[in-house]
């Protein structure tokens, strides 16, 4: 008899431990499938609007225009070593011009001397 009631008992308890747990299975996931279902549908129409609208602020097509705009300035870009031969070239135009510089000033001082003695002689 005494065996038996243990039994009852541990029955008992193993049912009651099933029907808990089932029980709170079921409660453990907060959020229904309904409304997961509408969640992940207003996440998909983000993304897809995301897809065409970057942020609000350009669509799709307009940052395609601009892609190839950048593309074109690309090929306008001298490379870094048309840069530094173009330097140069600068350089040594400056030194050009520096000797003309020079060169104008003598002439110009040629010329003074040349007028004030025609002044001179004028007189």
């Amino acid at each position: 008899m005494n065996f038996q009631i243990w039994e009852l008992i541990l029955c008992t308890a193993i049912i009651a431990f099933l029907i808990y747990a089932i029980w709170r299975g079921g409660s453990s996931n907060p959020v229904g499938t309904g409304q997961l279902q509408r969640q992940l549908n207003t996440i998909g129409a983000e993304v897809k609007t995301l897809k065409t609208d970057v942020g609000g602020c350009a669509l799709k097509s307009d940052l395609e225009g601009l892609r190839g705009e950048l593309t074109e300035m690309e090929k306008r870009v001298a490379s870094s070593g048309e840069v530094i031969a173009l330097q140069g070239q600068i350089a040594t135009l400056n030194a050009r011009i520096a000797g003309i510089e020079k060169l104008t000033d003598r002439t110009d001082a040629t010329v003074t001397r040349i007028e004030d003695y025609l002044r001179g002689s004028g007189k």
